[in-house]
């Protein structure tokens, strides 16, 4: 039991980790676009959107699992 609790609470630690990125790359996205505004350029904020997502993903889908499928 202390091991399931152990990996759900590294799972949600990541998570949060996870967030806390996501967070700071959508703060930093509208801190360019309001820059970018202010120099009246600003290309295809959902290309950048999507940019962003992307990363994230191939960044989960990179990530080491730390638990898998019991025998």
């Amino acid at each position: 039991m202390s091991r399931v609790i152990d990996a759900a609470y590294h799972h949600m630690q990541q998570l949060r980790a996870a967030r806390w990125d996501i967070d700071n790359a959508v703060a930093e996205l509208l801190r360019l676009k309001e820059a970018a505004e202010k120099e009246e350029w600003w290309n295809d904020p959902n290309h950048e959107l999507h940019s962003i997502r992307q990363q994230i993903e191939d960044a989960i889908d990179t990530a080491p699992q730390t638990s898998g499928p019991r025998p």
